[in-house]
C-alpha cells in the first residue's frame, strides 16, 4: 500500500474514474481500499469489512463500510471498467518508474 501510495494509485484514480453522483466521489479512496481488501485476503464485498478490524485503522485514516465499496462497484459499467483500465495502465508506469519492476527487459535470453 506504501507502493501505491508512493506512486500516485489513488490520485490517479480520482482522476480518470467519472462516476455519477455521491457513488464517485473519493474515487481514489475506493479504489484502494478494494486493492487493500484483496491484498489483505478479502474474497467478497463483504469481506473488505476486515479492513475496519485490528490494527487496521492505524494504516488507514478512515475505512468504508463494506456496503459503500460495493454501491461503488455496482455502479459500474463498461466505460467506468475501461476508465479503470485507464488508471491501471498508468499507474503501471508508475510502479516501473519508482522501482526495478521491469530491469533487465531490454537483455536478450539466451539459449545454452
Amino acid at each position: 500500500m506504501a507502493l501505491a501510495a508512493r506512486t500516485g494509485h489513488a490520485e490517479l484514480a480520482n482522476r480518470w474514474l467519472t462516476l455519477p453522483g455521491y457513488l464517485g466521489a473519493n474515487a481514489g479512496l475506493k479504489v484502494t481500499a478494494l486493492v487493500a481488501g484483496v491484498l489483505a485476503g478479502a474474497e467478497s464485498i463483504d469481506d473488505v469489512a476486515l479492513l475496519r478490524h485490528g490494527g487496521m485503522k492505524k494504516l488507514f485514516d478512515g475505512a468504508y463500510a463494506p456496503s459503500m465499496p460495493g454501491s461503488f462497484l455496482r455502479a459500474f459499467n463498461f466505460g467506468h471498467v475501461r476508465q479503470l483500465d485507464a488508471v491501471a495502465s498508468r499507474w503501471l508506469i508508475n510502479v516501473a518508474k519508482a522501482t526495478p519492476i521491469v530491469a533487465g527487459i531490454d537483455d536478450h535470453a539466451i539459449d545454452e
